[in-house]
């Protein structure tokens, strides 16, 4: 099996990790962060906020930015949602 990527795509920046498995353990292969405040034109650097909807075009740009800087090798990615964009609850069973 091949390496992974990791991405996170947060309020102020990109990070993203490129994992392979080995026989025993996860091996970090690569890693890198983009933090937005240096990259976007706009008053508050923020890639997402807790509107519904993230800077698409910024985002990807960012994106295209950190894996070609940080060469990653990985076709595959797993990406994280952020919490305002989840819906999670307590249920009590009897």
């Amino acid at each position: 099996m091949g390496s992974v990527l990791g991405v996170d795509i947060g309020t102020a920046a990109i990070k993203i990790v490129e994992i392979k498995k080995t026989s025993t353990l996860p091996k970090l292969i690569n890693y890198g962060i983009l933090r937005s405040n240096t990259h976007l034109d706009r008053p508050n650097s923020a890639i997402q906020s807790s509107a519904l909807k993230i800077a698409e075009k910024e985002t990807a740009d960012l994106l295209k930015i950190l894996i070609r800087e940080a060469g990653f090798k990985a076709k595959e990615a797993i990406a994280s949602i952020p919490v305002f964009s989840a819906f999670i609850t307590l249920l009590e069973m009897p």
